[in-house]
């Protein structure tokens, strides 16, 4: 059993172990659990298997199962763009399965893949419905229109905020990801005369 503090990538699409080896969910009720628990964060109950079981539940069943092996405290990376409340809900149910329990976004997280300076780097998250740019705040921009158009969308604020280093975010686990990076990264580097260094990540 491991003393170190466990972390934890919580969404956009998963629920899984970072440190030590990955936590690979097999049984399928598990999977189901962390779905439900994401899908259902802004709720306060889920239907899971045509049951009506409380999200708060959920989470602490997702992150015990995650943190499986650690006696220690917990942290919780999540998405940048997620609200108050969705973190709050993340931190209670850290609190209930681990005692200590601290949160990071995925930005804090990706800002140190960064050669510029924290105020001088842009990290893109891709998400299903939405791409987040952040360097002090976040700004989204909808899935809604066709791959090319979203990426000319964020290549345009990217450029108004002239960084000197771009990051993308680009979870396996979300669909379309890899190829709107793809598009991203090629609309970043073609706006103005001066190009940011552009690095697409995988996965955190």
């Amino acid at each position: 059993m491991s003393g170190h503090a466990a972390i934890v990538e919580a969404g956009p699409g998963v629920i899984r172990r970072l440190c030590c080896a990955t936590n690979t969910v097999a049984d399928t009720e598990l999977a189901d659990t962390v779905q439900a628990a994401l899908d259902a964060i802004d709720d306060q109950v889920a239907l899971v298997g045509e049951r009506p079981v409380a999200v708060e539940a959920l989470w602490e069943t997702a992150l015990r199962s995650a943190i499986r092996g650690h006696c220690g405290a917990l942290v919780v990376v999540h998405p940048s763009w997620w609200s108050a409340a969705r973190v709050a809900v993340l931190r209670a149910a850290g609190a209930a399965v681990a005692g200590e329990v601290r949160t990071r976004t995925r930005t804090a997280l990706l800002m140190r893949a960064s050669s510029a300076a924290r105020d001088a780097t842009a990290v893109i998250e891709i998400a299903e419905r939405l791409v987040a740019i952040t360097t002090g705040e976040v700004t989204a921009v909808p899935r809604n229109a066709e791959p090319r158009s979203v990426a000319r969308d964020v290549a345009g604020i990217v450029a108004g905020m002239s960084p000197a280093s771009v990051l993308i975010d680009t979870p396996s686990t979300v669909p379309g990801a890899s190829a709107l990076a793809t598009l991203i990264a090629a609309a970043v580097r073609g706006c103005g005369q001066s190009s940011p260094n552009t690095l697409e990540l995988n996965d955190i």
